[in-house]
């Protein structure tokens, strides 16, 4: 079940018409969420997720109320705009609030919907989870995964004209393979894929498997600052955690990296290496993103740092007001430029340093540094004279991306990767493997 434009349209023009307040904003979201998974070697599930949510926001003057439904009928939608009306009246007022974005708005033409993936159905998806567990168990390896599949709509409008719709399609596909006796461990993700012919599931299940084959009985290393190249999913993490430092009115407020005294930011200065760019490109063939913005605005393809100078810091509407500043919205659907070498270039080019393929349990230590701690994890390996040379127990990293940022000698081409440890759409990003020297692993974490 998804919303063509002409039935959003329906449903916000009868929210419009039963409500009493002085402005209202309705949002919809949601379709078709569905996937198969496999553990063990064998198919184990299989489900279909229909919802779509109505969102109801009503204003009287500066106090506002929501109220949520996935109901449509018109008993429902009366029910939801009384509701979010009385939570209004009783709500303190919100000196934030801005008057409504006025429309109508022109957004970006992004087609991210295309048929073949939201008729890419339970038969489909288990014929690739089949190819999958055919390569797992070639390799005498134990394997788990998941492939799901998304069919949405996003469409939000307000009584002062504005109107958005856009519907797009997803797949994905990620999995683990263990050896049987538990030292090896493997991993590969594909996400963020709008195109179901384009979905690498056996390509991932190859990479998966070797990576776990080749870390069985993994030796340990000595804690230290070492020289580290990160595979695309890894170097993806201190990506997002460098522009989660992109917060405008905490930097003007003193409460994150990018202040300075005073109220000043570090906005056009030179803050990470120069061969460090950093775009937001929702229009990009391998992301496809949304082109809704804060508030109903159109979204804007922003550069955040170019050439390691801090170009822009990330602004909603309020926070742009009170600053001065444009409106940006969120650092999301990112491009990390990279260099023309390849992943193996990054390992040949490398006297001694460590190959990561990613992170997991990453959380903050200091906001002030963006210092991080977290784990290594699925394929930890020594690098000696140009070659991988044995397996390594995994390592708690203690680090900031601002740090690992300034010190990078070497990338290859971006790649897509997930900006995020959980498995979602809207955290896809291109970004390149890097080669940094420094990186602060400090102590031995055992587990595989």
């Amino acid at each position: 079940m998804t919303l063509s434009r002409d039935e959003c349209g329906s449903i916000f023009d009868k929210v419009f018409k039963l409500s009493h307040a002085d402005t209202v904003v309705a949002q919809l979201d949601g379709g078709i969420r569905a996937g198969s998974r496999y553990a063990i070697n064998a198919m184990t599930t299989n489900v279909v997720e229909e919802n779509i949510v109505l969102v109801v926001s009503c204003r009287f003057g500066d106090r506002q109320g929501l109220a949520f439904t996935n109901q449509f009928d018109d008993a429902s939608l009366e029910q939801t705009v009384r509701q979010a009306e009385k939570i209004a009246k009783l709500s303190p007022p919100n000196e934030e609030l801005l008057p409504l974005v006025k429309g109508p708005q022109t957004y970006m033409p992004i087609n991210a919907y295309f048929e073949e993936t939201a008729q890419f159905g339970p038969q489909p998806r288990a014929e690739k989870i089949r190819a999958s567990i055919d390569i797992v168990k070639k390799n005498a390896l134990i394997g788990s995964g998941y492939l799901p599949t998304f069919n949405w709509v996003n469409a939000m409008a307000n009584s002062e004209g504005v109107f958005f719709h856009h519907r797009w399609t997803g797949c994905g596909f990620l999995l683990t393979v263990r050896t049987p006796d538990g030292t090896g461990s493997g991993w590969a993700r594909d996400q963020g894929v709008r195109r179901a012919k384009e979905l690498r599931v056996e390509d991932k299940t190859e990479i998966a498997c070797q990576k776990c084959l080749h870390s069985r009985n993994p030796q340990p290393l000595e804690p230290g600052d070492y020289t580290v190249i990160m595979e695309p999913e890894a170097a993806s993490s201190f990506l997002m955690l460098m522009m989660s430092a992109f917060e405008g009115r905490a930097a003007m407020e003193g409460r994150n990296f990018m202040s300075e005294e005073r109220g000043k930011t570090k906005l056009g200065k030179k803050v990470l290496g120069e061969n460090i760019t950093i775009r937001t490109q929702h229009n990009h063939p391998q992301i496809l993103g949304s082109p809704l913005g804060p508030d109903g605005l159109p979204a804007r393809n922003v550069t955040w740092v170019e050439k390691g100078i801090i170009k822009t810091l990330a602004f909603d509407r309020f926070s742009a007001q009170k600053y001065n500043q444009e409106v940006t919205g969120r650092p999301i659907n990112l491009m990390m430029e990279g260099d023309k070498y390849t992943l193996d270039d990054l390992i040949a080019s490398t006297e001694r340093g460590v190959l990561i393929t990613r992170f997991w349990y990453i959380r903050t230590v200091d906001f002030m540094s963006i210092l991080n701690t977290g784990l290594t994890r699925d394929g930890l390996f020594l690098i000696e004279k140009g070659k991988i040379t044995r397996p390594l127990v995994n390592f708690r990293f203690n680090e900031s991306p601002a740090v690992v940022f300034n010190n990078i000698t070497m990338m290859s081409k971006p790649e897509r990767a997930m900006l995020y440890e959980s498995f979602g759409d809207f955290g896809t990003a291109m970004v390149p493997a890097i080669k940094a020297d420094n990186f602060t692993l400090s102590s031995v974490a055992p587990a595989v």
